[in-house]
């Protein structure tokens, strides 16, 4: 038998055939560990659902307890499993990272072990090596997993999270292009080269869209139309390797499926790069050089490696969708409720919250108009 990426699941080299196993706590009736094997399925991730499936079932009975079980016994029986049941891939990957850190860190303790102080360390630990953000998600984690374990009855008492105070928010705000720095960029790269033509495209396509990073990298050339000049942004892109990669049409929010105007440059932009990446293959991906779609984490290094060639600051990917509504509002003024619209943003109020920095001088200009009326009004 072999070890599958799924926890408690094996292969029989000889049948192909997949089996899980899991040993969960005392069994009340006859006083031994509970142990649970079946064999016979024909995909590892069947076994693994069927195996958590079971392991839920036999925990609502209330016929199994979990008392003598470690923090690490916990995680990798009952939360792991349970957690990747309901989640995606790429949100697997993301939070095992978490897992064996709070294992390496928890792991020996049973879960009624673990006190204030342990919680205390761990949390300053997390701000002296992380962000802000990435030191809540991590707190975030270890409470979700607690809370977990006292509906199992592993804590009798308060959660030792309850006690510590949450890592605060600290908005950081984006870096983004302005038009000049954009313009640097864009006017460096040699469309006679196929490569700089891709980069070209996927720079100019999310400077003047705003598009999320993996709704751009998700188009397809039959969301564009051309006659009516507008686009069609309703799919996802979760992307593992070249291998390994999913379209959804699931977005952020409902809001984030819209359809949205292009100008005309944008289109001459777009034609050229569909008619340059037709004579290499039929591709359905607009942002793609060889058929495949385009990792997230090529784009950064794209940005990275042309920024530093014209010396203008670099960005995140998702600074050009900044890049974007800092080109709306400082160059064209415009309402933020068509900005909302276009960017996708579920309400005007994310808008706001995200993007009001960018009006500097909207004080100013209300201040002059009220200037203007105030002496029209004296006597």
């Amino acid at each position: 038998m072999s070890k599958t990426k799924y926890t408690g699941v094996t292969k029989d080299e000889k049948t192909g055939k997949y089996a899980y196993y899991f040993k969960s706590g005392v069994d009340l009736a006859t006083g031994k560990p509970y142990q649970e094997r079946r064999r016979g399925f024909s995909t590892a991730k069947e076994a693994f659902e069927a195996r958590t499936k079971s392991m839920n079932k036999i925990q609502q009975k209330g016929g199994i307890k979990y008392t003598s079980w470690t923090f690490k016994q916990f995680m990798e029986e009952l939360f792991i499993p349970n957690f990747y049941a309901t989640t995606s891939e790429d949100i697997e990957r993301k939070r095992q990272i978490i897992f064996e850190e709070l294992i390496a860190i928890f792991g020996k303790k049973k879960p009624r072990e673990i006190n204030t102080y342990d919680v205390l360390q761990y949390r300053t630990s997390l701000l002296e090596k992380y962000s802000n953000t990435y030191a809540r998600s991590k707190m975030a984690m270890l409470n979700q997993v607690l809370r977990s374990a006292k509906r199992h009855g592993l804590i009798f008492h308060e959660l030792p999270t309850q006690n510590v105070d949450p890592i605060p928010i600290v908005k950081k705000q984006v870096d983004f292009w302005t038009k000049d720095e954009f313009k640097k960029v864009i006017q460096s790269l040699d469309k006679e080269s196929y490569f700089e033509h891709f980069i070209y495209t996927l720079i100019w396509l999310y400077y003047f869209t705003g598009m999320r990073v993996n709704e751009a990298t998700a188009l397809y050339w039959e969301d564009v139309n051309f006659d009516k000049k507008t686009l069609t942004i309703s799919h996802n892109l979760q992307y593992i390797n070249k291998e390994n990669w999913v379209r959804k049409d699931k977005l952020k929010t409902e809001s984030s499926k819209r359809i949205i105007g292009l100008d005309d440059n944008t289109l001459t932009v777009l034609k050229e790069w569909q008619n340059r990446q037709a004579m290499l293959t039929k591709v359905n991906f607009i942002l793609s050089p060889n058929g495949d779609p385009y990792p997230k984490r090529s784009i950064r290094d794209q940005i990275i490696r042309y920024s530093k060639r014209v010396g203008v600051k670099s960005i995140q990917p998702k600074g050009l969708r900044h890049s974007h509504a800092s080109l709306l509002i400082n160059e064209y003024n415009v309402n933020a409720l068509y900005i909302q619209r276009r960017l996708g943003h579920s309400d005007v109020k994310t808008t706001l919250s995200i993007y009001s920095h960018l009006y500097p001088n909207a004080d100013t200009d209300i201040t002059d108009k009220l200037s203007l009326i105030s002496s029209d009004c004296i006597s």
